[in-house]
């Protein structure tokens, strides 16, 4: 069409052998040393230019030297060295800004822009960003858990775990500028966050945001200044068995918002009834008051934790005389996918004792399903940063 459209005086066809051959001698747009029937000429004719391989954008994180101050290459992108970093920071609109014109360059030159994305990165859906190169090279360099013997399939998924996968991915690292203690507080919490929400959907539960009035949590305090309210990770409903005397089940039932959940990620050690401010007392008292409760069964409270957490007997115990279940669910990272966790099965509660007089008790807790780590974090890295 341009050719035809020549004889309204649209193209100077006198023109065009010039710039052709510019491109030529650069080895840019010379067919045979782009488009080899194989495809190979386009990697080799790129890297030759030491322009846009994928060697440059890793191993230079997108913004060497080297690259910002190739006269060729800010030549090729038509823009300044400032732009260009700009640009590969992600922060251009749209790719036309990165090489002039997407449409000519990697349209015509290469074949599509799928195919040039997929060039330099191995993902044609990804966007082409640092940001992006960045998180596709963590879920690579995640190692496996040091605790897979060769034969593991999964371990258990300890805390110390938990702060190495939440740095690498740079959990808590918002934020803005920070004194020291600030940063470490936000990581903290940004990591806690992101455990809970993980085993939440592990679990298959929702997460719980809202306060509940709690008072016996103050009244129980040593010195009547802890909360009055409690806010558990999460409340869900109970199915419960109810057999017969000879161990068959009769029939099986769910009671709503019944079982209190609490996920801990913490280093090892007890979870005592003081812990956190005496955070059980405002969940015996949240047990207490569940559905239930008031149909007169027995309720549960639930503890997800990270490996070497013990709930100790002063918890236990109070939690039998108020006739309330209490349960410890294990968490497990694979050692064949390294970062994927889930919490595990669990048989029977850390008080048995307290449905001795009942024939009707909560089903066993399944294993949840695997959550990938990596792959919650770059879905919502605002979330967690």
């Amino acid at each position: 069409m341009i050719v035809e459209n020549n004889e309204l005086g649209l193209l100077d066809v006198s023109n065009i052998n010039p710039v052709l051959d510019s491109l030529n001698s650069n080895n840019l747009l010379d067919p045979s040393g782009i488009i080899n029937q194989d495809g190979s000429g386009i990697s080799l004719s790129i890297s030759d230019q030491n322009l846009l391989s994928a060697t440059n954008f890793v191993e230079n994180n997108l913004l060497s030297n080297t690259i910002a101050s190739s006269v060729e290459f800010q030549n090729l992108t038509g823009g300044s060295t400032a732009t260009l970093v700009d640009n590969l920071n992600g922060t251009a609109n749209t790719p036309d800004n990165l090489l002039g014109d997407t449409e000519n360059f990697v349209g015509n030159a290469i074949g599509s822009s799928a195919e040039f994305q997929n060039l330099i990165n191995g993902d044609a859906e990804a966007p082409l960003s640092a940001l992006t190169l960045q998180r596709q090279q963590i879920a690579q360099v995640i190692p496996r858990n040091p605790l897979c013997g060769p034969n593991d399939t999964e371990v258990v998924f300890f805390k110390d775990r938990l702060d190495n996968i939440g740095s690498l991915l740079g959990v808590g690292s918002g934020g803005g500028n920070l004194t020291p203690d600030q940063r470490a507080a936000r990581i903290r919490d940004k990591i806690g966050e992101f455990f809970e929400v993980a085993v939440t959907r592990s679990l298959n539960v929702p997460r719980n945001t809202t306060v509940f009035p709690a008072p016996r949590r103050r009244l129980e305090s040593a010195t009547g200044t802890a909360p009055a309210t409690s806010t558990p990770d999460a409340i869900a409903d109970i199915t419960y068995n109810e057999r017969d005397n000879s161990g068959n089940i009769l029939r099986s039932f769910t009671e709503p918002q019944s079982a209190i959940i609490e996920i801990k990620g913490i280093r090892p050690g007890n979870i005592t009834l003081s812990n956190s401010d005496y955070e059980p007392e405002g969940y015996i008292q949240l047990a207490e008051q569940s559905p239930a409760a008031q149909n007169g069964l027995i309720p549960s409270i639930y503890y997800a934790t990270t490996g070497g957490v013990t709930i100790r007997p002063d918890v236990i115990s109070k939690v039998s005389v108020e006739r309330i279940g209490i349960w410890q669910i294990p968490v497990f990272e694979s050692c064949t996918n390294p970062g994927n966790i889930r919490t595990g099965a669990v048989g029977q509660s850390l008080n048995p004792s307290v449905y001795s007089a009942t024939q009707i008790t909560p089903q066993p807790i399944a294993t949840g399903q695997f959550v990938d780590l990596v792959n919650l974090f770059n879905t919502n890295p605002n979330q967690f940063t």
